[in-house]
Formats: structure tokens, sequence, C-alpha cells
């Protein structure tokens, strides 16, 4: 058994617990802990002990992670009785929003519309799309900042450092599927650019257009099969493409 109030009350700010409400930390913030495979190992540490967490010493990872947290959900936000990703979702673009550091970091792109259309995608690929909109995909870059003794480089290419806009846009070795999703979502009627485009900022397309779709669905695959250490075809990314736009 799983002690959950200790692990989440070892990692998230007691404000954030009570402003969000316990259903929504079980079942959104314990969740999203859960994404990161090399996390999951930490749960076997409250799983045979019920000793308070501050007897625990954090690794870095879980700090640096616990404070990309506080500064997605912000401490002291109306967003009580939320439980599911809609729902936040819903919160974090309400009129009073603010924006924060990833927005301000890009502000060139239509976030109102990306953060509207995240809840509209298929519950498969939600979450990358939205991690890494976040810049919290687990890249080399990133793990690098966690850990130095870990290289950066792209393993692929060698060429560059291997940050999430280099995995989706910028690798060599990933030229043709690059190339085929440009072409693609041009055919689709998306305005812009293209480095717009990879985070869903595709013009004035609606809500639930299928470029969106596409979008999302060339982000998670490609990150999928960036874990697995291979590279996907053109079918992979149509295929998974199509079956979704069916079941929508």
């Amino acid at each position: 058994m799983i002690h959950t109030e200790f692990f989440l009350g070892s990692l998230f700010l007691r404000q954030i617990l009570s402003s969000l409400g316990p259903d929504t930390v079980d079942r959104f913030l314990l969740r999203y802990w859960l994404a990161f495979p090399t996390w999951r190992g930490l749960l076997g540490l409250y799983a045979v002990t019920a000793a308070p967490v501050a007897f625990f010493n954090r690794p870095r990872h879980v700090e640096e992670a616990r404070r990309h947290i506080v500064q997605l959900v912000g401490v002291g936000g109306e967003v009580s009785l939320l439980s599911t990703h809609r729902k936040i979702y819903s919160t974090r673009i309400r009129t009073s929003f603010e924006p924060g550091h990833v927005e301000l970091a890009n502000p060139t792109l239509d976030w109102h519309t990306i953060w509207k259309t995240i809840p509209r995608l298929p519950f498969s690929v939600r979450d990358s799309f939205f991690l890494f909109n976040h810049r919290l995909l687990y890249t080399r870059d990133r793990a690098n900042r966690i850990d130095g003794t870990i290289n950066p480089e792209c393993d692929r290419c060698k060429s560059d450092i291997e940050s999430a806009e280099h995995l989706m846009t910028g690798c060599p070795s990933r030229a043709t599927t690059i190339n085929w999703l440009k072409n693609k979502l041009q055919s689709l009627g998306c305005s812009g650019t293209w480095t717009n485009w990879i985070n869903g900022d595709i013009g004035q397309l609606p809500l639930d257009a299928p470029a969106r779709l596409l979008v999302a669905v060339f982000v998670d695959v490609t990150w999928r099969t960036r874990q697995r250490k291979r590279l996907p075809s053109i079918a992979e990314y149509e295929s998974k493409w199509t079956q979704l736009i069916q079941r929508l």
C-alpha cells in the first residue's frame, strides 16, 4: 500500500494541496509524476514505511520537478474541487490568467488557443503534448541540467544538443518525417510559421481541426519512439492519426 498523503506532502507545497483539494492531487499531480518512468522507483520508498517524509532527502530531480509544478499550478489560485485535465486547463485559461514562464519565453505563440486545444485531444496523446509545451519532456539537455555528468548531445545526429525543439523540428536524422509533417500541415490549411505549428499554433482553424490532432500525434509518437531509441516512420504517424480521427 502506498501512503499517498505522505508521498504528495513531500513533493508539493501545502498551499497547493489545500487549494486544489485531495481529488485533484491524487488524480492529476500523482499521475503527472507517474508519467516519468525514472521516478516511479520513488514510490517504493513510501510503500514500505509510514514515517514522516520529512526524514527523507529529496533527490535533485525531485526538487526541480516540484518547483516546475509550483510554477505550473501557482499558489493561491482559485482552483478548488477540480479533478480532471479538462477542468484544470479551463481554470488555467480563465480571463484572470497571468502568463507564466513558458508563455513569456514565447510571447508570439497563441497560448490561449493552445491551452484550449489540449483538453480536446485524445487521452493517448494529450500528456506528451502537454509536457512538450511546458518544456517538461525529459530530453538530454534537461537531464544534463539535473545531472551534469549526462551528455546533452543528441544521440542520433551527434551535431547538436538534444532539446525538445531539436527533437521535434531540428534533428537532421528526422528530416524526412519533419518535412512530411510540414507539407501535410500546409495541405490542411495551416497558417503562420513552422516553429509555431509544432506547439499547436496553426492559425485560425477550429479547435477540433484534424491538423491540431496531427501536431499532437507527431509530438507523442516522436517522443515515445525516442524513449525506445528508434526512429518512427511516416506510416506510424499516419496510422495513429487516422485511428484517432475515427474515434473523435
